[in-house]
């Protein structure tokens, strides 16, 4: 063999080890979802954290056959946290029915750690050679450090590249920059998104998903089902149509709830306020997912005649004897206990 035909057969082998890492090379991406309490705030008059499990759910249906995906979240665990991460899925894992399930079981509660997160989901790219892209999907700014336009930037410079997008989601003005520059940093872009429509986008252009037609529910969103309204210290029975694996409030300082059964709930107003509660089976399907509203004790009246004179009891819960312009008395909130001696004395009369 001459130098010249060595060097062919060189040259060959060498275009066919560069084709094969162009096969091989692979696009992740990786979802980190936004679980901070924040979530619970609405955008076109819905939680913002359902809309977002909604659209980047239907998106995911799209992932091409070439995409592997990925997803985190934060926040959505423990309240004051900033260690509260997980990894829903890990790279290259899952479905589209299982990271719709996962992305269902994220129920808003804590803080924004940001950094953190981006150091998690980088872990999960391995190949140099693969294309790697986070997408952040944030309404806010980090409440825990490190600082992550810092980290992203480090993330920059390892060998192995990771592009980050950042889909700032009802993100207030003056908030902006940090998630700008988490972007930049790692030459990806910063999205806008402060409506229903704009987050679609937003998700698709992020990813590089096709955009799913629009489903009625996520053009034209239904109104939420009939909030379960509960008293103060009262409770209401919940009978579930399956057995329940998982039931929960999400915030336990407005409502609890003690299980019965494996289908059967006492959900116990608290305090007055809003929240959810939730009910999955064994394999993360959605039971119930219900807004509660707790209120205050209604108020009570009562009548009581004594010795000729009239007197209306009115509590809520204690009771107060102020004088009517019909000379009649009238027990109003706010005064001392319900007891013997207190009716007596806001009855005319005396005993």
């Amino acid at each position: 063999m001459n130098a010249k035909f060595l060097s062919m057969v060189g040259l060959g082998l060498a275009l066919v080890v560069a084709q094969t890492h162009a096969v091989m090379a692979r696009t992740n991406t990786i979802f980190i979802l936004d679980g901070s309490n924040s979530m619970w705030g609405r955008v076109d008059g819905v939680p913002k954290i359902d809309l977002a499990q909604r659209l980047l759910g239907d998106l995911l249906g799209n992932v091409p056959g070439d995409m592997r995906v990925g997803l985190v979240s934060y926040g959505h665990k423990r309240k004051a946290d900033c260690n509260d991460i997980t990894l829903l899925s890990p790279i290259g894992t899952g479905d589209p029915a299982s990271w719709k399930r996962q992305l269902r079981s994220v129920v808003p509660k804590g803080k924004t750690p940001i950094a953190k997160s981006l150091e998690m989901a980088a872990k999960q790219f391995t190949d140099p050679n693969d294309d790697n892209n986070i997408v952040l999907i944030s309404d806010g700014v980090a409440t825990c450090p490190p600082d992550p336009c810092a980290v992203a930037a480090e993330l920059a410079s390892r060998d192995i590249k990771v592009r980050i997008h950042v889909v700032g989601y009802d993100v207030k003005p003056e908030e902006r920059k940090e998630l700008q520059c988490i972007a930049e940093a790692t030459g990806g872009r910063y999205f806008r998104a402060g409506d229903t429509e704009g987050l679609r986008n937003a998700l698709a252009q992020a990813s590089n998903i096709p955009t799913p037609e629009p489903a009625v529910a996520i053009a034209q969103p239904e109104p939420p089902p009939d909030a379960l309204h509960v008293v103060i210290d009262k409770s209401q029975l919940i009978r579930l149509t399956r057995d329940a694996k998982v039931v929960m409030v999400a915030n336990p300082d407005i409502a609890d709830v003690v299980i019965e059964n494996s289908r059967m709930i006492f959900l116990i107003g608290r305090s007055p306020g809003e929240t959810n509660l939730f009910a999955l089976d064994d394999k993360g399907n959605e039971i119930i997912q219900t807004p509660v509203v707790v209120v205050p004790n209604p108020v009570r009246e009562v009548t009581i005649y004594r010795q000729g004179s009239e007197s209306t009891l009115s509590c809520m819960p204690r009771c107060a004897a102020v004088p009517t312009p019909d000379g009649t008395t009238r027990v109003q909130a706010g005064g001392g206990a319900t007891d013997a001696l207190g009716l007596a004395a806001a009855t005319p009369g005396g005993g």
